[in-house]
């Protein structure tokens, strides 16, 4: 019986699509992920967290400023990943 050894990997060329069974190419196009990576993080790594970004950036009217003082933000159901990035983005945003 054989055993696999493999790593998560994502792609820095974005315009290739992402619904593929083998692709193969220079390596300066790969990172590696941790391996403790979630299987779910991996899959949604370069969507999940642009996403939160654009909700906290062009879709909120928030002020600007190093504390973005007095702004806040007020979701429901932050348990999906974009919900968990727009609190980890916000975050980073307001401790900058």
């Amino acid at each position: 019986m054989y055993e696999y050894h493999f790593d998560y990997v994502w792609q820095y060329d974005f315009f290739v699509g992402t619904w593929q069974t083998h692709v193969v190419k220079d390596k300066r196009f790969w990172h590696k992920l941790d391996k403790d990576t979630p299987a779910e993080y991996a899959a949604t790594v370069t969507i999940n967290p642009l996403t939160a970004l654009r909700m906290i950036e062009d879709i909120v009217d928030l002020k600007s400023g190093a504390k973005m003082s007095g702004d806040a933000i007020v979701q429901n159901g932050a348990t999906s990943m974009v919900g968990q990035c727009v609190i980890r983005s916000f975050k980073a945003l307001v401790h900058t």
